[in-house]
């Protein structure tokens, strides 16, 4: 499951079920009572998008430095990069 809800109802819909993989952090979109009460292990994968919520956000933060304009996927137009370069910087 990745962005959908898990509910009692859906839990008991399926007889044999055993466990539930979400992808992420969090297990709040699944109905940890009903699974406690079926013996249902449910697993997550905590830390899975470390790395890629890293290189994002270096990405964006050298865009602002750099001031790197939108794309503009109607016209596919982008402005120029207007910025100082950032060797040496502290940002």
């Amino acid at each position: 499951m990745r962005n959908s809800t898990l509910s009692a109802s859906d839990v008991d819909a399926a007889p044999l079920l055993r466990a539930i993989g979400k992808q992420g952090v969090g297990i709040d979109r699944v109905n940890a009572e009903a699974c406690k009460r079926r013996s249902i292990v449910v697993l997550n994968t905590p830390g899975i998008h470390a790395t890629a919520v890293a290189e994002l956000l270096l990405a964006l933060t050298m865009s602002v430095a750099r001031q790197i304009g939108d794309c503009s996927w109607r016209d596919r137009t982008m402005l120029p990069p207007t910025g100082a370069g950032v060797v040496s910087k502290c940002m």
